[in-house]
């Protein structure tokens, strides 16, 4: 899960990262243009600075709400730490209780899990089994001709 968010919010992250930069050269700009128009005598000169001043203030705004709504994004789209701790911790206990567990408390999970399981007519082989599962959004494709089914398959 980790990977996949990674790999997911790269472009944000990466277009932040540039908006990041050209906000900090604009407020570089503005405080030099500050600077500037408060040294200046000629009004006509001040004029020019003074609006090329209200100019990178309406780019520095703008790229400060850009910021704002990548950063909204990534927050909506990235694994929190906490989450990633709450998945750890819940699938260590999952690996502890599942193979000692009751059928009712693996029943139980599979249906949190809302793991689904279909036989389906297989490409290579007469049969193959697909799993769906809440965790992983491709289905899981198991070929029943795998050496060695056939001595594992239950009889009924």
């Amino acid at each position: 899960m980790t990977s996949s968010n990674k790999a997911e919010t790269r472009p944000l992250r990466e277009e932040l990262i540039i908006v990041e930069e050209m906000l900090e050269k604009e407020k570089r700009l503005i405080e030099r243009l500050i600077t500037m128009y408060s040294n200046e005598e000629d009004e006509v000169a001040a004029a020019a600075l003074h609006k090329n001043y209200r100019e990178k203030v309406e780019l520095k705004n703008s790229l400060d709400k850009q910021r704002q709504g990548l950063l909204a994004k990534l927050g909506q789209l990235e694994i929190s730490t906490s989450l990633r701790d709450e998945i750890i911790h819940m699938s260590t206990e999952i690996a502890q209780t599942l193979p000692k567990g009751s059928f009712s408390k693996k029943r139980h999970l599979m249906d949190v899990l809302n793991v689904s399981v279909q036989l389906q007519a297989g490409k290579s082989s007469s049969y193959s089994v697909e799993v769906v599962c809440h965790l992983w959004t491709d289905p899981l494709r198991i070929e029943l001709s795998d050496p060695g089914f056939e001595s594992r398959r239950p009889d009924r």
